[in-house]
């Protein structure tokens, strides 16, 4: 059915230009592959509203998608900037973290999720995703204490168990 959503959110967007709508009509077309319209309206979304960091996060998986792989990596570097004058939620900041490893940029995913650490203390999702991070940067040691963090703050993901074994 998400060609009728994508239906759905054309006309929405049609009848009143709302970020949020343009950031979900941006997020089905790529799904879809329609790369195109999902880059205008992803587009339009950050011109109305600069600061929408999901909109940022969905265009650079679109642009991944795409195989523009430096170009997806350069604006998760950029919004991961622009996020430490941002009061991003925490969804948000793990999808930041999640982004920038998967665009082979885990040095700055690390900053930004060592940030998300400091506000959101005891998250079990913040420690396990920060642990991931620090493993793909190349830091076990670390890597391995955040996962324990993770497990002792009641992360049940199973993620910081990968870790651990890994370390070991």
């Amino acid at each position: 059915r998400p060609e009728a959503a994508l239906g759905h959110l054309r006309e929405a967007v049609r009848i009143r230009e709302d970020p949020l709508d343009l950031v979900n009509l941006g997020a089905v077309a790529g799904k879809l592959g329609r790369y195109a319209e999902a880059e205008r309206s992803l587009e339009r979304a950050l011109a109305l509203d600069p600061g929408q960091l999901r909109a940022t996060l969905v265009l650079v998986d679109v642009l991944a998608l795409q195989g523009r792989r430096n170009e997806a990596a350069q604006l998760a570097v950029k919004a991961a900037r622009a996020t430490r004058a941002l009061h991003a939620e925490l969804p948000e900041r793990l999808g930041l973290g999640a982004a920038l490893v998967d665009q082979g940029r885990p040095d700055v995913g690390v900053e930004v999720l060592e940030e998300t650490v400091r506000l959101h203390p005891g998250s079990p999702d913040a420690l396990s995703s920060l642990s991931a991070a620090l493993w793909h940067a190349g830091d076990a040691r670390r890597a391995e204490e955040m996962a324990s963090l993770a497990l002792e703050e009641g992360d049940r993901s199973g993620a910081p168990l990968l870790v651990v074994a890994a370390a070991r």
